[in-house]
């Protein structure tokens, strides 16, 4: 639940051209992409890595709005893949 201002200079800053989700602290959008948010007051965590060949190489979701995907894992997909 970012500024949405950071979120839109995140997404020009990193050239993204897919569209990005955003929630202004409105539960609904989160709560309907198959229950996002634990009772609906804080969104789950997610990380995804996508390959170049637009492939998902790794995928974490957290259980509560706490548990964060492990930053040696991610960089360890992120290695293998640069080759």
């Amino acid at each position: 639940m970012d500024d949405l201002r950071q979120t839109g200079e995140i997404v020009r800053r990193v050239g993204l051209d897919f569209p990005v989700l955003y929630s202004s602290g409105d539960p609904t959008a989160p709560l309907a992409y198959s229950g996002l948010m634990d009772s609906g007051t804080h969104p789950f965590p997610g990380t995804y890595v996508i390959g170049t060949d637009g492939e998902i190489h790794y995928e974490f979701v957290g259980r509560n709005y706490i548990e964060r995907a492990p930053t040696e894992d991610v960089m360890g997909v992120l290695r293998d893949l640069a080759g």
